[in-house]
């Protein structure tokens, strides 16, 4: 089954390939957002503009390929306000320019890394988990796009504030504004004990994640 939704896109398969290759419209899809999900695989391709896109799988010299149909989500209303659009993403849906991902599953939430600037000079910090690379924005020098994609369930990472994940500028009059985007991925996204909280802060989206236990 493939499919288009808003502004992103999916396509389940069987097979017993051990990995496969994803492309969207030939361009690579990131090897996190597939995954397999009881006896079939699943690729859930966000960031999509609104149009018609061709998906291909690949294993070796196998191949099955679908052209699925996107529709735009609505962005309109007082977040996305005239030329104002928070989060990572364009107001077509597709991610700004310079925006960065990061991949958050039960795997890498302790051990994804980022360069983020910590000082007004340019200097970088290298920074190891979602929490650590937070912190390091709420300093304010980086200015890029940040958009954290929630894979799967996700239990409480081992560093965090009182259990939950904090998105915060340095004080009440220096607010993080960078533009940062939260988002599910696919049906199942889950944040299992621990939420979000965000604080001196503008321009932050959360989107299709579920929170339990928290």
């Amino acid at each position: 089954k493939a499919q288009g939704w808003l502004n992103s896109a999916y396509i389940v398969w069987s097979g017993s390939s051990s990995s496969y290759t994803v492309t969207c419209d030939g361009n690579a899809v990131s090897s996190y957002l597939t995954r397999k999900i009881g006896s079939q695989w699943r690729c859930d391709i966000p960031g999509l503009a609104a149009g018609s896109h061709t998906i291909k799988v690949t294993s070796g010299s196998s191949y099955l390929s679908a052209t699925v149909s996107v529709a735009s989500h609505d962005r309109s209303g007082f977040a996305f306000n005239g030329s104002v659009t928070p989060g990572a993403y364009k107001a077509d849906g597709t991610l700004k320019d310079n925006a960065v991902v990061l991949y958050v599953n039960e795997n890498t939430k302790d051990k994804i890394s980022l360069d983020v600037v910590t000082s007004s000079k340019g200097t970088t910090t290298s920074c190891t988990g979602i929490q650590p690379i937070l912190d390091a924005f709420k300093k304010g020098y980086d200015s890029r796009p940040l958009c954290i994609r929630v894979i799967g369930k996700v239990t409480t990472p081992s560093v965090s504030t009182a259990g939950d994940l904090m998105i915060s500028g340095s004080s009440s009059s220096k607010h993080i504004s960078n533009g940062i985007t939260v988002e599910g991925i696919g049906h199942d996204a889950t944040a299992y004990g621990w939420g979000i909280r965000i604080k001196n802060a503008d321009f932050i989206e959360v989107s299709n994640l579920g929170f339990m236990m928290v």
